[in-house]
């Protein structure tokens, strides 16, 4: 048993102490140096993936490869020191009500940023003048769309997540059986960045050629990670035991292909990953303002209506105007075509993001801010109570 006393003394003396605070934020801030850095080489995705969401990672230093904890685990270090240094040490009196209150208000800033991790979802939307959507698209992540077309204009679609297929290889490819189709699917091979070439002397094709084009893999985009293209050969295995079909789908492609199983008719593609919407956004207008004499735009933004729950309401979008709604925040980024002519007609896009935790930030700087007006009120309340006596002990 005093083994075990032993152990858990050294174990709230290690996670309590002041240096283990120190070194946790010195990491925190070289992690930030080293991502910045790491930005020249690769995109902001792909740093903030591998520097700041990760439990760990390597960090390239020339010639040699440096394992290095991820912002993931030293924060979840630092709210381990925060409980047992600030909370369970922490020395239980009214002089220390202030600090408990922001230790507590410091972990659940900490937590915040864990569930903008885990839950949010983010994409865009983009609309004409006049059109309308209650999707948005993920901006990095992909799907395999599979649509059945029946009479009357009906329209099935079933959709695979590349989390399901992103590591599909010839040798260990990502089978799909669905029992409510003539056939199963296998993803025999995941690029997540292609490129869709002729077949001609140039290339020795050792894959799939449909009409005449095969898919090439590509090393990922670093300047962008959405500029990347994405693209998988796939097998379709009948259920019937007849000849199976191999073909490829590609991002950027211009119509999905389309084939026949048992008289049904059905088409498959890649594209990005969509989310619903418990609402309809319309766009009614969008208003771009130049720079005098200048096609540069000095601000632009976005009227649009939204329809929720059988009401709708007018609402304008603009560069830091959001609209907030539900768990929902939707930003005005971007607008197109970028060589438009004054009586083009223009699109808007419209990023969106799907935060439960959006407000948590605010409400722990709330705690923080009032532990501190605590804690330095009571200490100023103590050093005029101090003072005062001092002053009657003056002789007159």
């Amino acid at each position: 048993m005093s083994v075990l006393r032993a152990l858990a003394n050294g174990f709230v003396r290690l996670f309590s102490s002041l240096g283990l605070s120190a070194a946790l934020i010195m990491t925190l801030a070289l992690l930030t140096w080293l991502g910045t850095l790491a930005q020249v080489h690769t995109s902001l995705y792909d740093v903030v993936r591998t520097h700041f969401n990760s439990l760990w990672f390597f960090h390239q230093a020339g010639p040699i490869r440096i394992p290095l904890p991820g912002a993931a685990s030293i924060l979840a270090l630092l709210s381990v020191n925060l409980i047992v240094g600030g909370l369970v040490r922490l020395r239980k009196s009214r002089d220390m009500l202030g600090i408990g209150i922001t230790h507590i208000g410091i972990l659940m800033l900490i937590a915040s940023g864990a569930g903008k991790l885990w839950l949010a979802k983010e994409g865009h939307v983009t609309l004409y003048e006049g059109e309308s959507d209650n999707r948005y698209l993920d901006f990095h992540e992909v799907e395999i769309a599979i649509r059945e077309y029946g009479e009357g204009g009906s329209v099935t679609e079933r959709a695979i997540s590349s989390k399901h297929f992103k590591s599909a290889t010839g040798a260990n490819p990502a089978r799909f059986p669905a029992t409510a189709l003539p056939f199963d699917l296998e993803v025999r091979h995941f690029f997540s960045n292609s490129q869709a070439l002729p077949k001609g002397p140039m290339f020795d094709v050792k894959v799939p050629v449909e009409e005449g084009m095969f898919l090439r893999k590509l090393p990922r985009a670093r300047d962008s990670a959405e500029s990347n293209l994405p693209g998988a050969y796939l097998t379709l295995r009948p259920k019937d035991g007849s000849a199976s079909k191999s073909a490829w789908v590609w991002l950027a492609e211009l119509a999905p292909f389309s084939f026949e199983f048992d008289n049904r008719r059905f088409t498959i593609g890649l594209r990005k990953r969509a989310y619903d919407l418990p609402f309809d956004i319309h766009l009614d207008d969008f208003e771009k303002v130049d720079h005098p004499r200048t096609g540069i735009a000095e601000s632009f933004s976005s009227q649009v209506t939204v329809n929720e729950s059988g009401t709708s309401r007018p609402v304008l979008i603009g560069m830091n105007e959001p609209l907030r709604t539900g768990n929902f925040i939707i930003f005005q980024t971007s607008w197109g075509p970028r060589n438009a002519r004054p009586s083009d007609r223009l699109f808007s896009t419209l990023t969106v993001v799907r935060n439960p935790t959006d407000q948590y930030p605010l409400y722990s700087l709330i705690v923080i801010t009032a532990g501190l007006l605590i804690h330095f009120g009571m200490k100023l309340y103590g050093q005029l109570i101090e003072s005062g006596q001092n002053q009657e002990k003056l002789p007159a």
